[in-house]
């Protein structure tokens, strides 16, 4: 079931609580958070976007059409035709093959998600809703491209690391080591560098650009 009624949600064996965010994307507000109650567990899936079709096609902020926010029909096991949904980051597909196939494709399908099941038609990327609020940001770039890899377990597991030199270290004889492992916990793209005031954390960050940009 996919509804919009807490109360609904809570009394169904499997149901989709889809909360409605009136965050702008150029004027449409497609954006929803997720929320999966099975056998009276609650699963906070995270952010998803939801689009129609039906939505007015050439709406902009500055000419705002009159449909351009997603509603969401009542008492209905899917979304219907015309709608398609893309979560906006990669934890919302892991959380959700934690469910377990059955029970993953249940949801999935339910939704019409367009990175896994439902790849989406031409009425739907040439639809304007399409690429300025579903696929706006580039972790839902991400998610469209490899959502499905991180439902089904197939992602190809990445590491990059590197070490650089600068004349900051050239008495200690040492270097500084940069690692980004996309099996991490904490976010994959982040590395931190701390010191004292005037300890030359700038001009490291700025000779590693340089360096790696061969300027």
């Amino acid at each position: 079931m996919i509804t919009t009624d807490v109360k609904e949600a809570e009394e169904a064996e499997l149901s989709v609580l889809l909360v409605k965010d009136n965050w702008d994307d150029y004027s449409y507000k497609t954006t929803f958070y997720a929320f999966l109650y099975l056998k009276g567990e609650k699963v906070d899936l995270g952010m998803v976007k939801i689009m129609t079709t039906e939505l007015d096609d050439k709406s902009s902020l500055s000419h705002r059409g009159e449909n351009t926010s997603t509603k969401i029909p009542e008492n209905i096991d899917s979304l219907p035709d015309g709608f398609v949904s893309l979560g906006q980051e990669l934890d919302y597909y892991r959380k959700i093959s934690a469910l377990g196939r059955r029970n993953g494709d249940k949801v999935l399908h339910a939704l019409k998600d367009c990175a896994v099941y439902y790849r989406p038609n031409e009425s739907v990327t040439e639809h304007k809703a399409f690429w300025d609020s579903l696929m706006r940001g580039s972790e839902a770039k991400k998610c469209f491209n490899e959502g499905a890899n991180y439902y089904f377990g197939t992602v190809e597991k990445k590491k990059l690391s590197f070490d650089y030199k600068c004349d900051l270290f050239e008495n200690s004889g040492s270097s500084i080591n940069f690692e980004f492992n996309a099996d991490s916990d904490l976010p994959s793209t982040t590395n931190i560098v701390i010191g004292k005031n005037g300890s030359g954390k700038t001009r490291l960050l700025g000779g590693s650009c340089q360096g790696i940009c061969r300027l």
